[in-house]
């Protein structure tokens, strides 16, 4: 038990050190708008309702859902005290973690923690969204102690002294950020599953009775979510942004979970449905947890933006499971101990795995992820234009929010607010810079119709560098590559603007590692489009 308890420490030290890392030294594509937006907020004490940054859609309108977020960031960034963003950061991918860590019982408890650590390291850093993958563990470590007990007295003793609260914690949690949607949905799944338990098991009043003060507890707080700057119009954000095909279908974290190719979730699953199928026949959970796990894995299925909900509702079953498991198999072994050799052999195992899963989270962890174009931007700011001509800049869809924040005198063709945004006829900046980005013929229209005459590109000769792109590399390499991998990863083709552009006239006039831009001269503007 010593050597467990100093392994537990170790990973919760190594853990708190890939999250500070990925917190103090990852920028997230749509931070640099989160900040724009965070700065007009204080300004002018009000919240945007329409788009001040492009010059596709301006004047679209716009809700933010994490206002409140944006301009807490605002004010940390603007009184040099960025490292308690940090810091906040660290704690609300690190807590839950260690959490977890505190409470594993067995070593199969702490692999599967530590799948779940390598997926939060992906999608971890100084992102709101990161808020609501803490509140929701809050809030489902509240719902579990209160629907996940068989005792009654325990259960109302739960909610008694913490229940009370949640009204006011959804009142905060609307204004910080959307995600607060999947608390209400989880709690609903849990509160409903509970309610047909006890009525199959003790009849309708029983079930009428115990009820009662939470039902009407859920209904409170999902109104007190509508005290939002935005009213009704923060839902119909959110679900036009979780159903948008656009989206669904370009935006790399809104795609299905095994798009991604993150080897840890098919390992977490795998691990998971084991241990289901366990449950299945002992009966170690609760209906209410079984039913919140299983909803997280159906909209984790659909998007891996889910993934941090699905791995908070599924771990106390594993955890829970794992340990009924282990005293299983020991009774089973009781009168039958393991020899030497055996014992062995799961030792080197067991330590070859933990050491496969540290190295793959601390590598994950210090990966800064993909750059982003400094010295290309400072070439835009300075670029000097003869004819005196507005800059109509096309822009990559990652690099939107870093233009906002660091070239705010220049309007951005999209960013990371913008893949739902669409007119009443469907047209909008993501669908022409799908069809832009999409089909080597497909950018001339959209460059006419925006009178686009400055572009700032990707260098296509950096290499890929993520799990994702190598999977898929090497996939498009066998026979039945191109279908595979469409169906595996979704269509990744992209036209080669860089190598196009040129025979219409356009001219390179910048070129780094990162980054090259390219510009259409006056004297030849009306050739640039190829029209």
């Amino acid at each position: 038990m010593r050597f467990f308890a100093v392994l537990k420490l170790c990973i919760t030290l190594i853990l708190l050190a890939g999250f500070f890392s990925v917190a103090q030294n990852r920028i997230d594509p749509d931070l640099g708008w989160h900040l724009r937006v965070g700065e007009w907020i204080v300004e002018n004490k009000s919240v945007p309702h329409a788009d001040m940054y492009s010059y596709t859609m301006p004047g679209f309108p716009c809700v933010d859902h994490e206002w409140l977020a944006d301009a807490a960031l605002r004010q940390l960034s603007a009184h040099n005290t960025w490292w308690v963003a940090v810091l906040l950061f660290t704690l609300f991918a690190f807590i839950p973690a260690a959490y977890w860590i505190y409470t594993a019982r067995s070593h199969a408890d702490l692999w599967m923690i530590l799948l779940a650590a390598l997926f939060l390291a992906r999608v971890a850093g100084i992102r709101p969204q990161m808020i609501s993958f803490f509140l929701f563990f809050i809030l489902f470590e509240l719902l579990r102690h209160m629907y996940g007990y068989e005792e009654h007295e325990r259960r109302q003793s739960a909610v008694s002294r913490y229940a009370y609260i949640l009204p006011l914690f959804f009142l905060l949690w609307a204004n910080l950020h959307g995600g607060f949607i999947a608390g209400l949905g989880i709690w609903g799944i849990m509160l409903a599953a509970y309610g047909i338990d006890q009525w199959r098991r003790k009849g309708w009043r029983a079930a009428f009775s115990c009820m009662r003060i939470d039902a009407a507890l859920f209904l409170t707080s999902a109104a007190l979510t509508l005290v939002n700057p935005y009213d009704t119009e923060l839902y119909k954000e959110i679900i036009a942004a979780s159903l948008s095909q656009d989206t669904l279908a370009h935006i790399n974290e809104w795609q299905p979970a095994f798009s991604s190719g993150a080897l840890s979730i098919p390992l977490f699953l795998a691990g998971f449905l084991v241990l289901l199928f366990f449950n299945r026949a002992h009966h170690a959970v609760s209906p209410a947890l079984l039913g919140a796990a299983l909803a997280a894995l159906a909209v984790f299925m659909r998007s891996v933006r889910n993934g941090p909900f699905f791995f908070v509702s599924a771990m106390p079953i594993a955890q829970k499971t794992a340990a009924a498991a282990v005293q299983t198999m020991r009774a089973s072994r009781r009168n039958h101990p393991f020899g030497k050799k055996e014992l062995a052999v799961f030792w080197t195992a067991g330590m070859f795995i933990y050491g496969a899963l540290l190295v793959s989270f601390t590598r994950t962890a210090l990966h800064a992820g993909s750059p982003y174009p400094e010295k290309a931007v400072e070439f835009l700011r300075a670029f000097p234009r003869a004819d005196a001509r507005e800059m109509r800049l096309f822009n990559p869809y990652g690099w939107g929010g870093y233009l906002i924040a660091n070239a705010p005198g220049i309007p951005v063709f999209i960013d990371g607010r913008m893949p739902h945004w669409a007119y009443k006829d469907g047209t909008g900046a993501m669908k022409d810079y799908i069809t832009i980005t999409r089909d080597e013929t497909g950018w001339q229209e959209p460059f006419q119709k925006y009178a686009i005459n400055t572009v700032l590109l990707k260098n296509s000769e950096m290499p890929p560098v993520t799990l994702r792109a190598k999977l898929r590399e090497s996939i498009l390499r066998t026979a039945i590559g191109s279908r595979l991998a469409a169906a595996l990863f979704g269509d990744d083709h992209t036209a080669n603007l860089s190598a196009v552009l040129p025979a219409y006239g356009w001219e390179l006039v910048y070129k780094d590692d990162i980054a090259l831009v390219l510009v259409c001269p006056p004297a030849n503007s009306p050739n640039c489009y190829g029209l």
